[in-house]
């Protein structure tokens, strides 16, 4: 399977992740890694990929609208509102579930100043279109690429394409880091903004607490534990098919985070596995899709051209979700 909650961190690397974050400068290694691996001039570390966002949005200094695909997580137009600016949702294709270029063109305002391309689930948006379109209308094209790690566009690595990027290392992403996230970019006046505002930031919490819930989450997933939790689970409601969220809107200063060392340090004790887990999750997406072809109650996703996912996950289209689900459960 592709693992939805199983994070992808061993009890080894917990142990070597608790080590280095006590004794060494795990944060400064990561930095170093992720720009020979993204081939990138500056990589700032923050507590989340959404930190990032904000951060970058800050440093920018053009508050206005930002356009991002209407299906989308939560927490990324929090981090746009939290900046300064308005997140602006665009209408989405059925098949990448992402923007098009007439769903951009649509929805630009005379104030659109930034254009989100956001890979979701790890699967790669139309970089040509993000950065031709923001070419055309003199905006930031920030890639979401926080789902994305390893996933290529045009044999690129997805973040090296637009003004800016975001990664995450979030415990369901495809390093697994407990926390953490990347800002990385060659624009030399954006690094140096970003610098100043890493300047007052505070440091993100204990890796005794990180060290706490990665050890919770590892056992909470290991096999004879699950079945377990996830009738636990059942049993106080907490499978919602549909839920309404609204954007938590928080003050920069309470936003901006640095990356906790333990994060770092988990997130780097797993960098070179990097092709062996992305290898994996092809593997299996490629099992899906050949398995499910056919389906009459399942449309599944469309790979824009020239994109390599990475899948954090794999979705797929149906009409009746409830149905589907309680049909699954009980084979």
């Amino acid at each position: 399977m592709i693992p939805r909650y199983d994070p992808t961190y061993s009890w080894e690397d917990l142990s070597v992740a608790l080590r280095a974050s006590s004794a060494g400068e795990p944060e400064s290694q990561l930095r170093i890694r992720l720009r020979d691996l993204y081939s990138v001039k500056h990589v700032f570390m923050f507590d989340h990929a959404r930190t990032a966002i904000c951060a970058l949005l800050i440093a920018y200094g053009r508050p206005g609208d930002v356009l991002m695909p209407a299906y989308n997580c939560i927490v990324v137009p929090e981090a746009i509102q939290s900046a300064g600016y308005r997140p602006l949702f665009v209408d989405i294709d059925l098949r990448t579930l992402n923007w098009t270029r007439d769903g951009l063109r649509r929805s630009l305002t005379p104030t659109t100043t930034a254009v989100m391309a956001t890979h979701l689930f790890g699967m790669p948006c139309d970089l040509d279109e993000a950065a031709s379109f923001g070419r055309e209308h003199g905006l930031l094209v920030v890639e979401d690429a926080a789902a994305a790690i390893g996933a290529e566009y045009r044999e690129w690595p997805v973040g090296t394409i637009g003004d800016a990027s975001v990664i995450s290392f979030q415990a369901t992403k495809v390093i697994s880091g407990e926390g953490g996230g990347a800002l990385l970019t060659n624009d030399d006046g954006l690094a140096t903004n970003v610098s100043r505002l890493l300047g007052s930031a505070k440091s993100a919490r204990s890796r005794w607490l990180y060290l706490g819930k990665a050890a919770l989450r590892r056992t909470a997933v290991a096999r004879g534990v699950y079945p377990l939790v996830l009738t636990g689970n059942r049993a106080i409601g907490k499978e919602i098919m549909i839920e309404a969220v609204s954007p938590a809107v928080r003050e920069p200063e309470e936003m901006l985070r640095r990356c906790a060392p333990f994060s770092s340090a988990l997130a780097l004790a797993q960098i070179d596995r990097l092709p062996e887990n992305l290898r994996r999750r092809r593997q299996v997406a490629e099992i899906y899709a050949s398995g499910l072809a056919g389906h009459p109650d399942i449309t599944l996703p469309k790979v824009t051209q020239h994109g390599n996912p990475s899948w954090i996950q794999y979705p797929v289209m149906v009409e009746d979700k409830r149905a589907l689900y309680l049909s699954l459960i009980h084979i």
